[in-house]
């Protein structure tokens, strides 16, 4: 057998192969002997007729074509036990003659990623500082989160910021386009059409309104600009009863006793906050342009494969819901393979990406020791923010079980390779720039490879803690 290799585009090898006429006359031997077990042959039991009988009865042809599946896949399994090979998928058969016998293979093969120089990348960090106004904006939230809402002490018609219980109909022309019953609506809240809320100031219990006003635009909206006529009884009015901010308001958090200790708690968490949005933009500027960078070469197949994974994740989280993917696509107003295109198109920068942060924890030797293990946990635990030590115990046991570590495994390269891209973007390491042009040979799978589903950035814990435990002792 003689062969050659020949490296196409997107991690394609094309395999020209000819076979020896001794190799040949072999597996036309084979197949005259299958074909004699399976057909019956005057004179001879099956299985027992020679090879000229079955030759001169079905033809050369027909051996031929009994034979050459044999012939393939035998040359195909010798060639891959030699040359260096890694296909990730199916080769193909692109062209086959007889007489000899040759026939050319496409391989698609592990893809190779070159990165650039991502050393000279730099990206800054910027963090807004926190003022007395950003801090007074989060007491005024957590003061709207313990509104309750009364009825006033005397009978009152209603004003801006009074909720209403009210039964109401709305109609555009003949077209009833809202009936509700027993409807709470909350005068100058967003949502409501403009002018709806100043219409019902001055409102009062029992009282039945006649309203016009022209509907707003809205996104795939066919009322837009259209008047629309409601009809509303006020059935009740409620008014807020707003906590007053004080040491009291502060220790009903059960935090601090005073309000000026929750102001600091409050303004050091806003920091922490941007701290960390920050730092995640840094972050995502470095991989976008690592990613830009580099150069790829895959086959197109992986991203095929990429895109039906994700159909199969979506499928699945609709299920859970009691949702079909056919009402999905209904809902969406696409066809299957609509959906299934604007998926390939969506997995193609995806698959791109996570093949150059692989190839990032190869060329930086990013590896996984055991003594990351707990340091890892403590982190994840820390991440959750609040855990009191008896929640922190059980989920430290939960993370501990051997069923989480190849998780664990993923959420540690993803973490050092993190704080690797963040030093470098923030000019902190002093190494050697990366040899621009210097291209990563496919190697075997490695630690590296358990990125491709755990990007940086994008590592949480993979279960819930209470969901963990219930599957535990169930």
């Amino acid at each position: 057998m003689r062969y050659t290799l020949e490296r196409l585009p997107d991690s394609r090898v094309a395999v020209d192969v000819e076979l020896e006429e001794q190799q040949v006359e072999k597996a036309l031997d084979r197949a005259a002997r299958r074909i004699s077990r399976r057909t019956r042959v005057p004179g001879f039991r099956p299985g027992k007729a020679p090879r000229d009988i079955i030759e001169a009865r079905y033809g050369r042809a027909v051996l031929y074509e009994e034979a050459s599946n044999d012939l393939v896949q035998r040359a195909y399994k010798e060639i891959l036990a030699e040359a260096d090979l890694e296909p990730v998928a199916e080769a193909s058969l692109e062209d086959m003659t007889l007489e000899p016998f040759h026939f050319r293979l496409v391989v698609p093969v592990r893809p190779t990623v070159t990165l650039g120089d991502y050393y000279a990348l730099r990206f800054g960090r910027e963090v807004s500082e926190v003022t007395d106004e950003d801090v007074q904006a989060v007491l005024e939230r957590l003061q709207d989160e313990q509104t309750v809402w009364i009825q006033p002490g005397e009978a009152r018609p209603a004003v801006l910021g009074d909720r209403l219980l009210v039964n109401l109909v709305g109609t555009v022309g003949e077209r009833e386009i809202e009936h509700s019953d027993d409807a709470e609506i909350e005068l100058g809240a967003e949502g409501l059409p403009p002018g709806f809320s100043e219409r019902l100031v001055g409102a009062e219990v029992g009282q039945t309104l006649e309203i016009e006003v022209v509907l707003p635009e809205q996104p795939e909206s066919e009322l837009a600009g259209q008047t629309a006529h409601y009809t509303v009884t006020v059935l009740g009015i409620k008014e807020a009863e707003i906590p007053t901010l004080s040491d009291d308001f502060a220790r009903s958090f059960g935090q601090e006793q005073t309000l000026e200790e929750m102001k600091a708690r409050l303004r050091d968490e806003l920091a922490a906050a941007r701290h960390k949005r920050a730092q995640e933009q840094q972050l995502e500027q470095m991989i976008q342009a690592v990613v830009e960078q580099a150069q790829v070469d895959m086959p197109e197949v992986l991203v095929e494969q990429e895109a039906d994974s994700m159909y199969q994740s979506q499928e699945a989280e609709l299920k859970k819901s009691q949702i079909s993917m056919e009402q999905f696509l209904g809902y969406l107003g696409r066809e299957e393979e609509q959906y299934r295109q604007e998926l390939l198109e969506q997995a193609r920068p995806r698959m791109r990406r996570s093949l150059v942060l692989r190839e990032l924890v190869r060329a930086e030797a990013i590896s996984v020791e055991e003594q990351d293990f707990p340091v890892a946990i403590e982190r994840i635990m820390d991440e959750q923010g609040g855990l009191a030590e008896e929640k922190r115990q059980e989920l430290r046991e939960l993370l501990s079980q051997p069923r989480m570590r190849p998780d664990l495994e993923a959420n540690i390269l993803s973490h050092k390779l993190e704080q690797t891209l963040l030093a470098i973007a923030g000019g902190q390491v002093a190494g050697d720039s990366a040899p621009e042009g210097a291209e990563s040979p496919p190697a075997a799978e490695t630690a590296a490879d358990q990125v491709q589903e755990a990007e940086p950035g994008e590592i949480e814990p993979q279960e819930d803690p209470d969901e963990l435990k219930e599957e535990q002792d169930s």
